[in-house]
């Protein structure tokens, strides 16, 4: 059974010490992802895509945020 993707519009997220949200990635304009559902990493240094558990698609990381995301899966 494939989940279904969630599209919201969100303004802010955030808590005072990054403590409820240090697994959730702004991966691209428009995407947030939480890195315990990252499968697996493809890519180069142009942006990576990253196939998730349980959905079909793959989600964008923009030239920007690679290096916010290598830090962060590294650490999870």
């Amino acid at each position: 059974m494939e989940k279904k993707l969630t599209k919201k519009r969100i303004r802010y997220i955030t808590d005072k010490k990054g403590v409820l949200f240090s697994k959730i990635l702004k991966s691209h304009r428009s995407y947030l992802v939480t890195i315990n559902y990252v499968d697996t990493v493809s890519g180069n240094a142009q942006g990576y895509k990253l196939p998730l558990k349980n959905y079909s698609e793959k989600i964008p990381v923009s030239r920007n945020m690679i290096s916010t995301f290598n830090t962060k899966m590294n650490n999870r």
